[in-house]
């Protein structure tokens, strides 16, 4: 954030929290937010402006329990678990209806650690997990599941959104923004997040026909 500030020429303090419920009570005082694709929906709502999106993509995994067909055909009219009101759910959902694959009722559960419970449990035999969870498990978590298919849609990721007090700035902080991966902090900063350059004038209308899909 220092960087970007000196970038910009706008003073830019970082405010971190601890969890999600820190999060939102923030946002009543934040005037630049670091949001996931669906809190970025929220930050629309009150009438934040995406200025730039992640080029690292949120991803959803498809998984089945052990003894199932790992493709994804197998998902067509069978149950579906997955956690309600989540971007992998939304994302996973929308990925199979395109390839054709429509599953049967959605069985929506608590957390994504309740998806893989029930497949490994054999209550459930197909669900979809979140791409970042997923990769926080162990081998021994997925014993009883099989990965099918980890998606590289490319189409959403997090973005950062700016109080509509601040439009006049939105500029000057997308150009600081591109300019990262010329400064010498910048560039380790960039490294350290994993990702390239930030997509600039990201546009919202996918990410709510995803949700209203």
């Amino acid at each position: 954030m220092v960087v970007l500030g000196n970038l910009s020429g706008h003073d830019l303090n970082l405010v971190t929290t601890a969890d999600f419920e820190e999060f939102y009570a923030a946002w009543d005082r934040a005037r630049l937010v670091y949001a996931n694709p669906l809190d970025a929906l929220k930050l629309d709502g009150r009438g934040f402006l995406p200025i730039a999106q992640s080029p690292k993509s949120d991803e959803v995994v498809f998984v089945v329990a052990e003894g199932v067909e790992p493709t994804l055909a197998s998902f067509a009219g069978q149950p579906l678990a997955c956690v309600e009101g989540q971007f992998a759910s939304f994302l996973g959902q929308d990925l199979l209806k395109k390839a054709g694959f429509v599953p049967g009722e959605i069985v929506c559960l608590p957390s994504w650690s309740e998806v893989l419970n029930a497949l490994r449990g054999g209550r459930l035999k197909h669900g979809l997990l979140y791409k970042d969870f997923y990769e926080s498990l162990s081998p021994v978590s997925l014993e009883g599941v099989r990965v099918v298919e980890v998606s590289n849609d490319g189409r959403f990721g997090h973005l950062w959104m700016l109080h509509p007090e601040l439009r006049a700035i939105a500029d000057d902080l997308k150009a600081a923004l591109a300019k990262l991966p010329e400064h010498p902090m910048g560039q380790l900063v960039q490294a350290d997040l994993g990702f390239g350059p930030w997509k600039l004038e990201p546009d919202l209308a996918p990410l709510k026909a995803l949700v209203q899909s």
